[in-house]
C-alpha cells in the first residue's frame, strides 16, 4: 500500500534525481522504495543511480563551477537569501515530508526546517565576507596579497536523522564560497532533500550548482571519493564509514570535513540523537529526551560530581548546534567545523601573490 502525502504544494514531492537543473531517472530504470517508518507503507520511490549517473552529476557540477564562482558574492548572497525565504515559506510542507519518511514528530520536523534554513540565511550573509589579506613582505618594496578562492566541486553525503539540516549546513557555505555540490542523501529519507533542491531551483540557483542523487551507497560513494574532479567531501555519519571515506579520498587528496558517531545511541553527539521509528516515541537513552521542538539538537552528559549519581544524565545546553557556532568533533568524533564564520574555511583555498616594485 502506498501512503498519500497531503501537501499544500504537491510539486515538492519529487521522485526523480535533480541533476544539472533537470529531473531524471536511473539509466536502467532501477528504483529504491522509501517507506513510512510508522506504518511501513511505501511512500514512493527514487532512482537507484550507479557510478555512471553519479559521474554525470559530478561533470554537471564541474561545468557549472566556472560561472558560479565568477558571480559576484553579492549575487550569490541574493540567491541564497531567496532560497532561505522559500524554505521558510514552505516550512509546513517540508515538515510533513520529513515526518512521513523519517518518523520524527511533526513539531520536531518544523523545528528542523527552521534550523536548516538558518544556515542558508547565515551563509547568504557570510558570502560577502570571504576576505583576503595584505601582508608586509620581509624585503622592501614588496607586498603579499592573500586570496581565498572556491575549492571546486563538493560531494556531500548526509544521514537520515536530520535530512534537511545536514544538507544546508554543508551546502550553504559551499554555495556561498562559489562551489557547486553533489548531494547524496540517505536512502531512507531522500524526499526532503529533493524538495529542498526543488526550492533551490525556484530560488534561481543555476543548473549544475545543486545536484541531488539517490541510490546504493557503495557505487555512489566509490565514485564520489575516487573521482578527481571532486575536490572536497563533507560527510556526517558513523565513525567507521567516515574512516572508510577518508581512506578512499586519500588517493586523490581531497579535503574532508566529517562529523562522526561511533554508536547509534546513548551519546551526546548530534549524529546519534534519534532512532527512525514511530513518530513521537523516542528512546529515553538518546539525547532527544524531553527536547522542545524549537531545539533540533541537545547535549546530555554524565556528571562527574561525587554528590550526584555518576550515571545521571544532565542537560548542559538546549542547543549545541546553530548557525553561529563552529560545530564539529575531535579525534574519532570528526574533523573540521560546520556553521559560523569558520564554516567557510574548508570550502576555499588560500593563495597568495607576491607583488614587487611597491614604494611607500
Amino acid at each position: 500500500m502506498v501512503t498519500s502525502i497531503a501537501l499544500g504544494d504537491p510539486a515538492l514531492f519529487r521522485q526523480q534525481c535533480y541533476v544539472n537543473g533537470g529531473w531524471m531517472d536511473a539509466q536502467g530504470g532501477d528504483v529504491i522504495e522509501v517507506d513510512n517508518p510508522a506504518t511501513r507503507e511505501i511512500v514512493g520511490t527514487v532512482p537507484a543511480f550507479g557510478r555512471e549517473e553519479t559521474r554525470a552529476a559530478i561533470e554537471a557540477a564541474d561545468a557549472a563551477w566556472s560561472g558560479w564562482r565568477s558571480r559576484p558574492a553579492k549575487e550569490r548572497a541574493g540567491l541564497l537569501r531567496r532560497w532561505f525565504e522559500l524554505l521558510m515559506a514552505y516550512q509546513d510542507d517540508l515538515a510533513v515530508l520529513m515526518t512521513t519518511e523519517q518518523g520524527k514528530p511533526l513539531a520536531e520536523s518544523r523545528g528542523e526546517i527552521a534550523y536548516a534554513a538558518s544556515f542558508v540565511e547565515w551563509f547568504a550573509e557570510e558570502a560577502k565576507r570571504v576576505y583576503g589579506d595584505v601582508i608586509d613582505h620581509p624585503l622592501p618594496g614588496k607586498r603579499i596579497v592573500v586570496l581565498k578562492q572556491p575549492i571546486g566541486v563538493v560531494a556531500s553525503i548526509t544521514p537520515w536523522n536530520f535530512p534537511a539540516a545536514m544538507i544546508t549546513r554543508k551546502c550553504a557555505p559551499a554555495f556561498a564560497a562559489g562551489c557547486p555540490v553533489v548531494i547524496r542523501p540517505a536512502s531512507q529519507t531522500p524526499f526532503t532533500a529533493l524538495a529542498v533542491a526543488e526550492l533551490a531551483d525556484r530560488a534561481g540557483i543555476p543548473p549544475g550548482v545543486v545536484n541531488v542523487i539517490t541510490g546504493p551507497s557503495g557505487p555512489m560513494g566509490a565514485e564520489l571519493t575516487s573521482n578527481p574532479t571532486v575536490r572536497k567531501l563533507s560527510f556526517t555519519g558513523s565513525t567507521e564509514v567516515g574512516k572508510l571515506l577518508m581512506s578512499q579520498c586519500a588517493a586523490t587528496v581531497k579535503k574532508v570535513t566529517s562529523s562522526w558517531a561511533a554508536t547509534p545511541r546513548s551519546s551526546s553527539s548530534t549524529t546519534r540523537t534519534s532512532t527512525r521509528r514511530w513518530p513521537g516515541r523516542w528512546p529515553r537513552s538518546t539525547a532527544t529526551r524531553d527536547r522542545p521542538a524549537s531545539a533540533p539538537t541537545a547535549c546530555w552528559c554524565r556528571t562527574a560530581s561525587t554528590t550526584r549519581s555518576p550515571r545521571r544524565w544532565r542537560r548542559r545546553s538546549p542547543i549545541i548546534s546553530n548557525e553561529v557556532a563552529p560545530f564539529g568533533g575531535v579525534k574519532e568524533s570528526g574533523i573540521g567545523r560546520e556553521g559560523s564564520k569558520y564554516g567557510m574555511d574548508d570550502f576555499v583555498e588560500i593563495k597568495y601573490l607576491c607583488l614587487g616594485g611597491i614604494d611607500g
